[in-house]
């Protein structure tokens, strides 16, 4: 029941590209509504960011945002009745592969009958990709020239269809 000195809030979250290769640019989108009936006052969106990512940078038409030590905080001072245009977060994915769990919040001033609905959660698979860093890290150490007397080699080929139900893929091999 929306008592008539409210406002519904919700909030759901989004990223993309998903999955992400390890290290690549990844971007949470916040999609914040108020479902009324009354105008939503000192709107806060709240963010944590997973460990491992990097914070590049956060934006949205009409919200003031600001990052400190790993949590986004965005505001505006009102939501009418209707949605509001999406909060953009951009991070660097986590060098290593594995899950990436993410959460955002919205809260209000007004009054809010259903808080159940004002947080948006979103999971993301990274995807590990080739350490170019390794090869280039002994060339360093033995001092010869990367690429020369050690380097490394990559090949991608994928003979696969939608209707593949069991891929291989080889990895991490010493060639000498």
């Amino acid at each position: 029941v929306v008592s008539s000195g409210s406002a519904d809030l919700s909030l759901t979250k989004g990223a993309s590209p998903s999955p992400v290769n390890a290290g690549a640019a990844l971007a949470y989108t916040l999609s914040v509504s108020n479902a009324g009936p009354l105008t939503a006052d000192s709107l806060t969106v709240t963010d944590t960011l997973p460990a491992g990512v990097t914070y590049l940078s956060s934006s949205g038409t009409g919200w003031t945002c600001n990052q400190a030590l790993g949590v986004v905080t965005c505001t505006r001072a009102s939501l009418a009745v209707g949605a509001a245009p999406d909060i953009t977060i951009n991070v660097t994915a986590p060098a290593a592969g594995g899950s990436v769990d993410n959460s955002a919040t919205v809260s209000s001033a007004t009054s809010d009958p259903a808080p159940g609905n004002n947080t948006g959660s979103t999971s993301t698979t990274v995807t590990p990709v080739a350490d170019l860093s390794l090869s280039s890290r002994i060339a360093e150490e033995l001092n010869p020239d990367w690429g020369h007397q050690v380097g490394c080699k990559m090949s991608f080929d994928d003979r696969s269809s939608p209707d593949t139900y069991i891929k291989l893929m080889t990895d991490g091999i010493l060639l000498a």
